[in-house]
């Protein structure tokens, strides 16, 4: 165009050629802002909002999904929020998962920024820590329970889909399964048609999981072997060297022709040497609990065992066997041993007056956790089932033998058994507490501390187990806290004791009331050794207040007899119905074994044996007030604070 420029009059001074153009748009182009994740877009036609922008969006801004190929995925869709810049995106349902590419376009069907890389996910996989159906699986290992006892709670089902369901039937009577989780507790009950020998069952349970529709997706038989416990004191049959826990064993009974579970049924009793030749399970590097190989050992004779396990010894004047055994040269698959032992008993000259064998069985623990492998689900402790390791082809007995993580595998909900917590040493050591960590993750934390509030070094390691450093002062219990926002109420507590500690001394007053009184065991006195004092009351066969005839128990004063009862009897309950090694073993667990007092009590059971039941029932005859005296002064003297030997004679006036 041409400008014509004037003066002030109007006059025409001259031209100025120009060329005009449209005027120019200083709007921001739209830019794509990336965002921190690639994100998952479900194959399901519904609405994702990409954690990518658009900076400076404008109107009618459109796109398309490209599939991993770069070609366009039909009907899927791409929106741009004009205001805020949002991007939003379905992709039809039926698209196979892949990699994909979101590319935004202007107005005008120009590509913004660079293409945005999504992942297209099947739908139906669920959410991330959500376990797909096609996982679920059952879990087939055996289990083995007690009758009458709390069972250790077990998996039948893994795995189980958001929403579905575990259903398990022919459970014994009194185990149930928790129907979103597939674990399965509570107590067996006593079976009440056992067969005259049989002592144990094996029930095979039908295990299916479901989904949220009601879809079967897994199903599979699962064996639960119910063992028989005729006594009833948690030792099943299998092992009990006493079913009925009459007194005499189940060898002694079977040789004298008597029933070993009927408690009415028993040989009569004999003083004879002889060797106790009952079947012992012991297991490979754990403290065996001790036990008897010969009783009735002659005064100044001697007990040998020729071909004991490694580790173990015998006490050649009691006829005990104590020690850890350890076994260095297992087969591949073999998981116990049973080692014949040839026992023989010689008087004071050197005659041999009782000879025999007996087996012990030593049972492999691959791991060391305690609990050997025959009824370990997982051997080596890896974090694979023995089963999921058979079927994978590794060796369930090497730690750095094990299946490959599948797809999902380490996504499911932080979970915490505590079935296998176990005491641990007052020492500098780490030591596993038996408390099992099931996917723990960055957020999984572990905490513990003594009954004092002292913190105790805690830690999970790399196959989820808590382990713990007590030190040398540690007071026990040790309360463990795992925290993680999976568990319920974001945390687990479990308490683990502490080996040898002593029960504390809670003071008290008398149960009995009378003339005599027994010195230095005021009702409140603080100072009872109770290392000497428990071990005395312990030791004893029969009950010591069922001792006393009802005369002299009424004419007794037996000041700190109520905090003896109350205070040991939660550590040794059940010792005095229990003889021999039993009650040994028991002490020693305890850490309250006393070897001299030992052998007073059992001078003094000596003498209850020869004391007929009759007389025992009615409270009175001479032979059992006198053992019942003697027994008094053990206790007294051994319970007195200033251990001396006076509260003999005082007990027995």
């Amino acid at each position: 165009g041409t400008v014509v420029v004037k003066d002030k009059d109007g006059n025409k001074v001259g031209e100025v050629d120009v060329k005009i153009t449209e005027p120019k748009d200083e709007t921001p182009a739209p830019s794509i802002t990336d965002g921190k994740e690639k994100d998952e877009v479900p194959a399901d036609g519904s609405e994702k909002s990409l954690d990518d922008k658009v900076k400076n969006p404008t109107d009618d801004m459109t796109g398309e999904v490209l599939d991993k190929d770069g070609n366009p995925i039909e009907d899927a869709t791409v929106e741009v929020d004009p205001e805020t810049g949002d991007i939003k995106v379905t992709v039809p349902e039926g698209t196979d998962p892949q990699d994909g590419k979101v590319v935004v376009k202007d107005k005008d069907g120009k590509q913004v920024g660079d293409p945005i890389d999504i992942e297209i996910t099947d739908p139906n996989a669920g959410t991330p820590g959500t376990p797909d159906a096609s996982n679920a699986s059952i879990v087939p290992d055996p289990e083995t329970v007690i009758e009458g006892q709390e069972a250790n709670p077990f998996e039948v089902a893994k795995d189980i889909p958001e929403g579905g369901k575990v259903v398990v039937e022919g459970l014994p009577d009194g185990l149930s399964v928790d129907e979103t989780t597939g674990e399965v507790t509570g107590t067996p009950e006593k079976i009440s048609d056992w067969g005259k020998d049989e002592e144990e069952r094996d029930v095979e349970v039908t295990v299916s999981v479901t989904d949220k529709d009601g879809k079967e997706v897994a199903q599979d038989t699962k064996t639960v072997t119910v063992q028989r416990d005729t006594d009833g004191d948690g030792q099943p049959d299998v092992t009990d060297t006493d079913d009925d826990n009459d007194g005499a064993t189940d060898a002694e009974e079977e040789k004298a022709g008597t029933d070993p579970k009927d408690d009415s049924s028993k040989p009569a009793l004999t003083d004879e040497p002889s060797v106790v030749t009952d079947k012992v399970t012991v297991v490979d590097g754990q403290e065996a609990d001790p036990f008897e190989v010969a009783k009735n050992i002659p005064e100044g004779g001697k007990v040998a065992a020729e071909g004991l396990p490694d580790g173990l010894s015998v006490d050649e004047s009691t006829g005990e066997v104590t020690g850890t055994p350890s076994v260095s040269d297992w087969g591949k698959d073999e998981e116990e041993r049973d080692v014949e032992v040839t026992v023989s008993v010689t008087d004071s000259d050197g005659k041999e007056v009782a000879q025999d064998t007996k087996t012990v069985t030593v049972q492999r623990d691959t791991d060391g956790d305690g609990q050997p492998d025959v009824t370990d689900t997982d051997d080596d402790n890896d974090g694979a089932t023995d089963a999921e390791e058979t079927e994978a082809g590794t060796d369930p007995k090497d730690a750095n033998s094990k299946p490959e993580a599948k797809p999902g595998d380490d996504q499911g909900a932080t979970s915490v058994d505590k079935s296998g917590v176990k005491d641990v040493k007052p020492s500098g050591e780490d030591q596993n507490t038996g408390i099992k960590v099931t996917n723990p993750d960055e957020g999984t934390k572990v905490s513990a501390t003594d009954k004092n509030g002292k913190d105790v070094p805690a830690k999970i390691d790399d196959n989820g187990n808590v382990v713990v450093t007590p030190g040398e002062d540690v007071e026990g219990p040790i309360t463990v806290v795992i925290e993680d926002e999976d568990l319920d109420g974001g945390k687990a507590e479990v308490e683990v004791g502490v080996k040898g500690e002593e029960p504390d001394n809670q003071g008290g007053s008398s149960d009995l009331t009378g003339g005599s009184s027994l010195p230095d065991l005021s009702s409140g006195s603080s100072n009872v050794d109770w290392k000497r004092c428990a071990p005395a009351a312990a030791g004893v066969g029969i009950p010591l207040l069922f001792l006393l005839p009802i005369g002299l128990a009424s004419q007794m004063n037996i000041p700190g007899f109520s905090p003896l009862v109350k205070q040991v009897s939660a550590q040794i309950d059940g010792i005095n119905r229990q003889l021999g090694a039993q009650n040994t073993a028991l002490q020693k667990q305890l850490g309250i074994y006393n070897g001299p007092l030992a052998q007073q009590a059992n001078q003094i059971n000596l003498m209850l044996k020869k004391v007929s039941p009759e007389a025992g029932r009615i409270g009175g005859g001479i032979a059992l007030a006198a053992a019942g005296a003697l027994a008094l002064g053990l206790v007294a003297n051994a319970c007195s604070p200033n251990g001396g030997s006076s509260s003999s004679s005082s007990s027995s006036k």
